[in-house]
């Protein structure tokens, strides 16, 4: 059964629902689907854990800030977990606004990637981890073992995401999967 619920795209969604819930295509997204939408969730799925890396977005200032990480993503898509110098641009702009959001998509850089290209948007509250630190940086070392001496340098942070919400999108649609 379908629900009708008030969406703003930069906030939460309000009820609980299970399968597709509302069309928004006058406020720029489509359609909106929890997590649980199994169709919805192997598509992130899917893209996100076939990509070694993403796009961070941070802010300074209203002024936005991109950087390339490597990262690794929990099981239940709730957290992303990566490494940085605390001296850096990127580091200085989580402290002082934790609120990210990170690209992943599966572009080959060829024509067809009109039609077959997506994109994941990654939104979420980013922080510096103390509690499990070792155990995430196990998590990236095993994906990245490159990364090792890095990630184990002194003034290397490991920071995770907590995940708010998704926007799936392709050429053509957009589709907002929250996090449950």
């Amino acid at each position: 059964m379908k629900k009708k619920c008030d969406i703003d795209p930069f906030h939460e969604i309000s009820c609980n629902c299970r399968d597709l819930i509302h069309d928004t295509a006058t406020k720029g997204i489509k359609s909106v689907m929890v997590l649980r939408t199994s169709k919805g969730v192997a598509a992130v799925r899917n893209i996100i854990i076939n990509q070694l890396f993403a796009v961070l977005t941070t802010t300074n200032a209203n002024q936005p800030h991109c950087n390339l990480i490597a990262f690794v993503i929990t099981d239940n898509l709730k957290t992303i977990v990566f490494a940085t110098i605390r001296n850096t641009q990127k580091y200085i702009n989580l402290v002082q606004n934790p609120l990210v959001s990170l690209l992943i998509d599966n572009r080959t850089n060829q024509p067809s990637d009109i039609s077959n290209a997506s994109a994941v948007t990654v939104f979420g509250l980013a922080s510096e981890v103390s509690d499990e630190k070792a155990r995430y940086a196990d998590q990236l070392i095993q994906r990245y073992p490159r990364l090792a001496e890095f990630i184990k340098q002194a003034d290397t942070a490991i920071v995770t995401i907590s995940i708010s919400h998704y926007l799936l999108s392709d050429f053509h649609n957009t589709k907002r999967i929250k996090v449950k």
